[in-house]
């Protein structure tokens, strides 16, 4: 599984010379062929990623792609973000959970990494983000650790996995199951009832939400890797998730229920149904997605049995003179969010989209 995968395959070179390292622009067969092939790389390395954040959020992203003998030896995918609020990083991958370097050898990664630096301080970038799984053996990396990813490896029935739970979990699946909500599977359709609920749970969040238009660039770029699962009360939408097919794993970066129907327990029937979903397609892992370390979000996840994973964001200071936190959990950010869940929701969500285009 990509989460346990060295970004780089081997540590040396069989080649002496030095990489040559060259923007990506056109031939996504070759860039697709060898992001499909590295263990390590997820569908967020794929190049329709790329072409989501673009038509979404408008940021430049660079590709940059590092050669041996005009073979490809090593990617790194950046998304370049200049906000007049939040300044102006480089993120791989920008908008989601993992991303980062994938490389042959130390040499290829190196070059990649030397690359990276020079272009934002072309673009004066305060600093440069990579979100690793593990992590890259570059000294001049400084790694936070406050984010984790939950996984789930899956049995070949839902009745096995069922019987994996403990009491008290089994108990809230079939209240939930008892409740009257209806689960609804679909795509590009659902995406409308999903970002009703997301958007309602982002303002309660005190986060500004992304844009609806990134969902359905999502779905029509990665088509059927992208599904979507609504839990309607009646015609009323919630709770809601998107998620992604990536190599024999299903995730869910985005999820959310409304607070004002949790005596129904939507988010236990929603995972319910998704890890259902996930075995009667065959898939060999679930991947509930990242959250900060022993947070309330991270405890509900924990409680269905699953596996920690340490995520490891590896950043770079290029013209900066220290690492900006973009978060939640920073205190500087404490009245803003206080603020922000007190505004109606239609102006959330119409002011929202302008300032989440910037958290990256």
């Amino acid at each position: 599984m990509w989460w346990v995968e060295n970004p780089i395959r081997s540590p040396n070179s069989i080649d002496d010379s030095t990489p040559i390292v060259t923007y990506h622009e056109d031939d996504t067969a070759e860039w697709d062929s060898y992001v499909l092939c590295h263990p390590a790389a997820t569908v967020y390395h794929l190049s329709a990623w790329r072409r989501v954040l673009e038509r979404s959020f408008g940021h430049r992203c660079i590709n940059l792609v590092a050669r041996q003998g005009g073979v490809v030896v090593g990617i790194l995918p950046l998304t370049l973000v200049n906000s007049r609020l939040f300044g102006c990083y480089l993120v791989s991958t920008g908008f989601a959970d993992v991303g980062g370097i994938c490389a042959d050898d130390n040499s290829a990664a190196e070059s990649l990494l030397e690359a990276a630096f020079k272009f934002g301080q072309n673009y004066s970038a305060e600093y440069l983000e990579l979100r690793q799984v593990v992590p890259l053996p570059f000294k001049n990396l400084v790694t936070n650790k406050r984010k984790v990813i939950r996984t789930l490896k899956l049995p070949p029935s839902v009745d096995v996995l069922m019987s994996r739970f403990d009491k008290k979990l089994r108990n809230q699946i079939r209240k939930a199951q008892n409740s009257g909500l209806k689960v609804v599977w679909g795509n590009r359709e659902l995406i409308k009832p999903f970002y009703d609920v997301f958007s309602r749970n982002m303002r309660d969040l005190g986060t500004p939400v992304i844009k609806e238009g990134f969902f359905t660039h999502l779905v029509d770029e990665l088509k059927d890797q992208v599904e979507v699962v609504v839990l309607f009360k009646d015609n009323l939408p919630v709770s809601g998730a998107v998620g992604l097919y990536n190599k024999q794993i299903f995730e869910v970066p985005w999820a959310s229920s409304r607070r004002d129907f949790f005596s129904l327990s939507p988010n236990v029937l929603l995972y319910w149904a998704i890890l259902q979903h996930c075995i009667e397609r065959g898939s060999l892992y679930f991947n509930f997605g990242r959250s900060s370390i022993n947070s309330g979000t991270d405890m509900f996840k924990k409680q269905w049995g699953t596996d920690p994973i340490s995520m490891n964001y590896q950043s770079l200071l290029v013209s900066g003179e220290k690492l900006l936190e973009l978060n939640p959990s920073n205190p500087k950010y404490n009245l803003a969010i206080k603020l922000w869940q007190k505004l109606p929701l239609e102006l959330t969500r119409l002011v929202g989209p302008w300032l989440g285009r910037n958290l990256a």
